[in-house]
């Protein structure tokens, strides 16, 4: 059985690597997109290209923005440490688990950066 589990999710967005870097990267901001990890801590930041992070309890990984057209690919990969046999056991669950949260983090800063009034990376409070 395997130490750990990995997801890869890529999501287009309709706003430039800038402003998808700097929304997703405001300590404002993240808790409410992120509920799981509201304050990693940065190993590796080229500033709109990559972010690699540690330290969200047994959750790491990293972060790419890549421009295409007129928006981002942003892309997440995450890994989630199985510690214990029976996590392991939960294996299968825990991917499950860890891809449906990556999803609908991920579609909150897409519809915030998308359908909010302006791109400024700003949140408008009747949008959450």
């Amino acid at each position: 059985m395997a130490d750990s589990v990995t997801i890869t999710e890529r999501l287009y967005i309709a706003a430039p690597a800038e402003e998808v870097w700097r929304f997703t990267q405001n300590d404002l901001n993240r808790p409410l997109w992120n509920e799981h990890c509201s304050s990693p801590k940065i190993v590796e930041s080229q500033p709109c290209r990559v972010l690699r992070f540690e330290g969200c309890g047994r959750l790491s990984g990293y972060w790419t923005y890549e421009t295409r057209g007129n928006g981002t690919v942003w892309s997440q990969t995450n890994t989630i440490l199985l510690a214990k046999p029976f996590h392991r056991l939960l294996g299968p669950l825990l991917r499950l688990r860890l891809r449906r949260s990556m999803r609908a983090s991920m579609r909150k800063v897409k519809e915030a950066l998308e359908f909010s009034e302006d791109l400024s990376g700003s949140l408008h409070e009747d949008f959450f």
